[in-house]
Formats: C-alpha cells, sequence, structure tokens
C-alpha cells in the first residue's frame, strides 16, 4: 500500500510557496511561522510550529514565511495518482 508523499520545504522571510489545486494536502509548520491564505476564502490562517492545516478546497494557496520557516508539505495517494 502506497503512502502519503512528505515534501519538507526551508522558505527565507517573505517567501511564497504557491500551491494549485491541492485540496486535501497538509501543510504542517515545522519550525518559524506561516501565513496560508486560499482562494475565495476570506479566512487567513496563521501557523506556528507543531500547527497543520488540510488545503480544504482546489484553486490558489499561498503559503507564505512570516520569517525563515521549515515547513511539510503531506500529498495523499489519490492526488498523485489523480495529476
Amino acid at each position: 500500500m502506497e503512502k502519503n508523499t512528505t515534501v519538507v520545504i526551508e522558505l527565507d522571510s517573505g517567501r511564497l510557496l504557491p500551491l494549485r489545486d491541492s485540496r486535501g494536502v497538509r501543510v504542517q509548520c515545522l519550525e518559524g511561522a506561516l501565513w496560508l491564505t486560499q482562494e475565495d476564502d476570506g479566512n487567513d490562517i496563521v501557523l506556528l510550529p507543531g500547527d497543520s492545516y488540510d488545503v480544504e478546497r482546489n484553486g490558489a494557496t499561498l503559503v507564505q514565511a512570516v520569517n525563515r520557516s521549515r515547513i511539510a508539505v503531506d500529498t495523499p495517494v489519490e492526488l498523485r495518482a489523480a495529476a
């Protein structure tokens, strides 16, 4: 049975990680602080170390490092198969 794919990324302060059509992807803050916003959603999310968020919709999602940050992006198997 295949497992989810997790990628760890380091972002300098102010850097953006754009995600597209990523409903179901989990973004976890390992170090630093992250600001996350989704297209057509007025609620922004702030993640601190240990926090995670599952992207709720397709469209554009932006993850920005508030300060130097390390994040884990976890993609479920079913999303990879659909790509």
